[in-house]
């Protein structure tokens, strides 16, 4: 106990109150999920993608690449091909 008397009698009024309101918060929190624990999903479902939203492709043979349903070919592939926007040559080097 001396030990946190002596701990205690340095710290400023405000870092007392914000121990003492972290401390309330915590237990709130733990009163309200043990409380409501009704609304926590018993079972995760995995998220699916639709081929729709993702449409990504690399034709390793030919060195063409389609992003935003726009392809290019490239004989050297050029990292900074801007023509088709700064999105498109973002995609090609990600």
């Amino acid at each position: 106990m001396k030990k946190y008397f002596n701990t205690i009698k340095y710290l400023r009024s405000i870092q007392i109150y914000y121990r003492i309101w972290y401390l309330m918060r915590l237990l709130f929190k733990r009163i309200f999920f043990i409380k409501y624990k009704l609304f926590i999903p018993k079972e995760a479902y995995p998220l699916k993608l639709n081929s729709l939203f993702v449409d990504v492709s690399l034709n390793q043979e030919n060195n063409s690449f389609t992003f935003l349903n726009k392809t290019k070919k490239f004989n050297d592939i050029d990292w900074d091909y801007n023509e088709f926007g700064k999105l498109w040559t973002y995609n090609l080097n990600y």
